[in-house]
């Protein structure tokens, strides 16, 4: 059965390919089905360009998210600068005032 009569219509591409291999020597329908195939294989395997768009976006949310974690992460680290680095100096005042320290 040729791809004519069967249910997937060759696009320009493989159309070109099945040409090409039918000058080689190839018979029609082989030439056809070897096409075809080739092509199946490509698509099935080959990211496209709505693919890789897709991937985009999602990349980009999930960068957008990290950054907004890193921001906080950022503010929770310089609050325990700027509450535990007096609290510590704070505590070895008072531990060298009692002796705790030698």
């Amino acid at each position: 059965m040729s791809i004519k009569e069967g249910k997937t219509r060759m696009t320009t591409n493989e159309l070109m390919l099945a040409k090409a291999f039918r000058d080689a020597g190839f018979e029609q329908e082989k030439a056809e089905n070897l096409a075809q195939s080739i092509f199946d294989a490509i698509r099935d395997n080959v990211a496209t360009k709505s693919d890789l768009q897709r991937v985009e976006l999602t990349l980009r949310s999930e960068m957008q998210a990290l950054r907004g974690e890193m921001t906080l992460l950022k503010w929770m680290v310089g609050g325990v600068y700027v509450i535990g680095v007096p609290a510590l100096w704070l505590l070895l005042r008072v531990a060298a005032k009692v002796g705790a320290l030698g």
